[in-house]
């Protein structure tokens, strides 16, 4: 796995982490959409309910796009629904003062890949010649 800074990117991608804080996705989506090659997957980890969470989802509330997460729909325009894989951080923290943020040792503490749809789908390989979507 190779990182990256923004103007040493030499695209297409197989597979895009975008680590990046909720509210600057949208910022970046045109640009890290275009890196993408076109079977290409992204995961996007979150820590809380990610802007992707109602879309594929088996519920009335399917299709329901939070507002709060892409007031302009750029991020959802940006990305095909197909190619990301989802990612949801569960990491308790707390916030006590500015400059400070105290993370809570928990039995909780996860990291849940999977697709949105919950189906188990062919990805692109990695290194070690095994899926990406493998379960560990």
């Amino acid at each position: 796995m190779r990182v990256c800074r923004q103007g040493e990117e030499r695209p297409p991608y197989d597979l895009i982490f975008v680590c990046l804080k909720s509210q600057q996705i949208g910022e970046t989506a045109q640009h890290v959409a275009g890196l993408l090659a076109p079977e290409g997957s992204l995961v996007f980890p979150q820590n809380g309910i990610p802007w992707w969470y109602f879309e594929k989802l088996d519920s009335p509330l399917r299709g329901t796009q939070l507002k709060s997460l892409d007031p302009d729909g750029r991020i959802a325009r940006a990305y095909r629904l197909d190619s990301i894989i989802g990612a949801v951080i569960y990491l308790p923290t707390d916030h006590p003062e500015p400059g400070r943020i105290l993370l809570a040792d928990q039995a909780t503490d996860r990291l849940v890949i999977g697709e949105l749809d919950g189906v188990l789908r062919p990805r692109p390989r990695g290194d070690q010649g095994r899926p990406l979507n493998r379960r560990a």
